[in-house]
């Protein structure tokens, strides 16, 4: 898991299910304090801070037969620093197409961005 803290704020609690290169990746495009734990439970109220940007997007990779593997990410804030494409460049090739596979993924689609800056 990855809490990310925006202004002394908590964003929201990720649920992660990767290994630790994956995680360090996620880490280096998400703002803020962040912090990295075990699941033990879970629960709670997230609060925002005043300015977000997050983005959802697809990652995965097209089989034989035109067949798509896929799995769903989303970031709840990014740096304001970064960019779509700079979440491109650090998941495709890098990331697996989805959680029970070690194939690399090929492409990823964003489908919710939102910035308030």
């Amino acid at each position: 898991m990855i809490r990310q803290i925006v202004n002394g704020k908590t964003v929201k609690t990720v649920n992660v299910n990767a290994s630790v290169a994956d995680l360090t990746t996620l880490k280096s495009l998400m703002d803020g304090e962040l912090e990295t734990w075990e699941t033990k439970g879970s629960g709670g109220t997230p609060s925002n801070p005043s300015v977000l940007n997050h983005v959802g997007f697809a990652v995965g990779k097209k089989l034989l037969g035109g067949a798509v593997h896929s799995q769903s990410v989303f970031i709840p804030h990014l740096k304001p620093t970064k960019h779509f494409s700079d979440v491109r460049a650090s998941v495709v090739g890098l990331w697996d197409m989805d959680f029970n596979s070690a194939t690399a993924c090929e492409y990823a689609n964003p489908y919710n961005m939102k910035s308030e800056v």
